[in-house]
């Protein structure tokens, strides 16, 4: 967002073609200034930036291909900004003194550039990128020499409950300092859907915040799995439904077993009295109304059929109980 925060994170599915299509709702309230979309794929990763209520505007981002090398590798980054921008980059060695002399890069016609750090004479250790534009700067972390973790692995979250687009912070010890190791977050189907690499310090320390929970996330028993050479540990967290003002509402799609026809199930619990649920397409028009009694817990489940005419894409559902209201978003393919 505007405030350098990451809001929410999504996997997309590559077509044949080699498209990919990947949707945003600017909820009423959202911060106006320039959001930053930032596509990733096996290293490789691109940036577009758009304004919400105003104009964007175009910031300096860079990153590194990857985040361990070898000595006399070359580290390879992606830098964007303004076109025809000149950026200054310096690397802050582990001691946290500047190695070498700063280096000037200039951004290309399109606002682009691909730089590379050759790591010759780099010495084993922990290294900070830094560049700067006019007095704003920004930083990376990359490591150089670093072996593949050989001894015990603990980690643990801040907390055991998430709720859709929260960020996770993990937090460990590992039996080994200045080592490389692997976390992989992985849905309650059993699919892995990030893998990172990150370090531990010179103490043994992990700290890592590189993963939040995907806002079209499915609810249920999630794990971060952390994983060295002879040895891993992972930790279970809980995703729940979306929660506002006690009201939650869990969306999941299913087939009817007679006709094939898909099903959205919503499922909404925490309500105090009868609930009136309306789905609304993404151009604002109201295409279904749909009400229900709620069990003495509070919860209500509402089959909806998805009607033939519908076409895909995101739509959102409003639930009410008359006392209080919630909604959140579900995809129709």
């Amino acid at each position: 967002d505007p405030f350098g925060r990451e809001i929410g994170s999504k996997i997309g599915q590559v077509n044949n073609a080699g498209d990919v299509e990947v949707e945003f709702a600017t909820i009423a309230g959202i911060d106006e200034g320039t959001y930053v979309l930032t596509a990733s794929q096996e290293g490789h990763t691109e940036f577009v930036y758009v304004g919400v209520g105003e104009l964007p505007v175009t910031p300096i981002r860079f990153e590194f291909d990857k985040l361990n090398y070898k000595k006399g590798d070359t580290a390879i980054i992606t830098l964007s900004g303004k076109k025809s921008d000149t950026i200054d980059l310096v690397i802050i060695d582990p001691s946290d003194e500047p190695k070498g002399n700063s280096t000037s890069i200039k951004l290309q016609s399109d606002g682009r550039a691909i730089h590379g750090v050759k790591l010759d004479g780099y010495r084993t250790g922990v290294y900070t990128a830094v560049i700067d534009k006019g007095g704003t700067q920004s930083e990376k972390v990359f490591t150089v020499g670093l072996k593949i973790l050989l001894g015990d692995i603990d980690i643990s979250t801040t907390k055991t409950e998430y709720n859709r687009g929260d960020p996770i912070l993990i937090l460990g010890n590992a039996d080994g300092s200045n080592g490389i190791l692997t976390l992989s977050m992985i849905n309650p189907a059993g699919d892995t859907i990030k893998t990172v690499e990150t370090f531990s310090d010179e103490d043994g320390k992990i700290s890592d915040d590189s993963f939040r929970i995907p806002i079209d996330a499915d609810i249920g028993e999630w794990t971060i799995k952390a994983q060295g050479t002879t040895d891993f540990d992972d930790v279970k967290i809980e995703v729940q439904a979306d929660a506002k003002d006690g009201i939650r509402i869990d969306v999941r799609d299913s087939e009817l077993s007679t006709s094939q026809k898909k099903v959205v199930n919503i499922h909404v619990s925490g309500a105090k009295d009868k609930v009136l649920m309306e789905i609304i397409a993404a151009d604002g028009s109201v295409v279904a109304m749909l009400e229900g009694n709620i069990t003495n817990d509070g919860d209500h489940t509402q089959p909806w059929p998805i009607p033939d005419h519908i076409v895909p894409g995101t739509y959102t559902i409003t639930v009410t109980d008359h006392r209080t209201s919630n909604e959140t978003t579900f995809e129709v393919q």
